[in-house]
């Protein structure tokens, strides 16, 4: 049983309601009888924000960081300057066989994460 959920967390400097909304996706997705979790989107939170150590503290894993041993820029799409997107995943049979940034500038103003799963 998977859960995916997209997320769009609260954008500019207002970390304590990006807090509060991934609090509640973490509340809901942990009432749920699943085997995997996987949380994608737009966080608008870098690594260094309470929301990323929420996330990691709470057993998820950076699908991008894992496979490319570091985050990296998302925002905004032409010259990236900042890390805002994950796709994270919680679960014990699934693995990560792949992840990458890819860009249509025109399409969007953030980058895509791609992201290629074995799931057991």
């Amino acid at each position: 049983k998977i859960i995916v959920v997209n997320v769009h967390l609260n954008e500019g400097n207002k970390e304590s309601k990006r807090m509060n909304e991934i609090k509640k996706i973490h509340e809901f997705v942990e009432t749920k009888n699943k085997d995997i979790i996987i949380l994608a989107g737009d966080f608008n939170a870098t690594p260094r924000s309470a929301v990323y150590k929420f996330l990691k503290q709470k057993g998820y894993t950076s699908c991008i960081k894992e496979i490319q041993k570091k985050e990296q820029y998302t925002f905004p799409s032409t010259n990236p300057k900042k890390c805002l997107d994950y796709i994270w995943i919680k679960g014990d049979n699934v693995d990560i066989k792949d992840a990458i940034v890819f860009s249509k500038p025109k399409a969007t103003d953030h980058k895509g994460i791609k992201v290629t799963l074995d799931i057991k």
